[in-house]
């Protein structure tokens, strides 16, 4: 009797190991499958790095300053971290990024992006056709002296990231007549002991209305991205994938379903931008 029950009993514990086993693949399956189909669509905020006017308090609008040495180190640190496949940033579901135009916020998208700058630069194509190691045939990347890519295959997974956008609309606010200053010595000139730069602007720079302007231009091309994203995702949902009658996939990531989008911005831009997104 005894005998009967341990046999019985470890042929129950291979049959639940079994059913957990198979029930732990088809979880995963699922689950992977529910993300490739229902990844929402983000926005993603990065701030760029430190720079000696942020690191002592002092407003930067359009002054160009270049990060610190330790704000290089940061970012270079943080890139591998969320940047990648299965990271944060995942670049396979990025549509767009969108960098200001000073300089800070450029280099923190570099330094940030450079895994995925060298993968591009070493001819990595996820989609590639076969056709053998010519370069030039193939269309793989032309190199320059600085090692980045100047060109990138039309049909490189991630060909619609590079170059990113560089955008004015995102560009720091403009603090006019207090550039470089720090707010706790405006507040001790006359006339501005209570100034309060989300209500009063600032003089000879731009009015909280103004940049809240800019902002909603922003807000207005993301959410079309985002909208353009999902109805693409699904429709190749509904039609099983993209159909062989097609002509060619379609050439913008939002309508192949993707749409994540990256903004490479300034403090005080991207917290007007969240209000407004609210």
């Amino acid at each position: 009797s005894n005998k009967n029950t341990n046999t019985t009993n470890n042929k129950n514990n291979n049959n639940d190991e079994e059913y957990s086993t198979t029930a732990r693949m088809q979880r995963d399956t699922k689950r992977e499958g529910m993300e490739h189909h229902s990844h929402f669509p983000r926005v993603y905020l990065i701030r760029h790095g430190e720079t000696e006017w942020s690191l002592n308090g002092k407003h930067t609008g359009i002054t160009d300053i270049n990060l610190t040495e330790n704000g290089e180190k940061v970012m270079r640190e943080i890139g591998p971290q969320i940047v990648g496949k299965g990271l944060l940033l995942d670049p396979k579901h990025l549509a767009k990024i969108i960098i200001s135009p000073r300089k800070r916020a450029q280099r923190t998208f570099e330094l940030l992006f450079e895994p995925l700058m060298e993968d591009l630069d070493d001819g990595s194509d996820d989609d590639d056709d076969g056709d053998g190691g010519d370069a030039e045939k193939k269309g793989a990347q032309i190199k320059n002296n600085s090692k980045k890519p100047t060109s990138i295959h039309p049909r490189h997974p991630q060909s619609h990231l590079y170059p990113p956008e560089i955008s004015d609309d995102i560009r720091e606010w403009d603090y006019g007549d207090f550039e470089g200053r720090k707010s706790k010595d405006i507040r001790k000139e006359p006339g501005f002991e209570d100034w309060n730069m989300w209500k009063d602007g600032c003089p000879g720079g731009e009015s909280p209305e103004q940049i809240a302007e800019r902002a909603d231009r922003v807000v207005s091309r993301v959410r079309e991205i985002h909208k353009r994203a999902v109805e693409a995702r699904n429709q190749r949902i509904s039609d099983g994938g993209f159909s062989a009658s097609s002509a060619v996939p379609p050439a913008l990531a939002c309508d192949r379903g993707v749409g994540d989008v990256l903004l490479v911005s300034h403090g005080h831009f991207l917290r007007v931008f969240l209000a407004r997104w609210i």
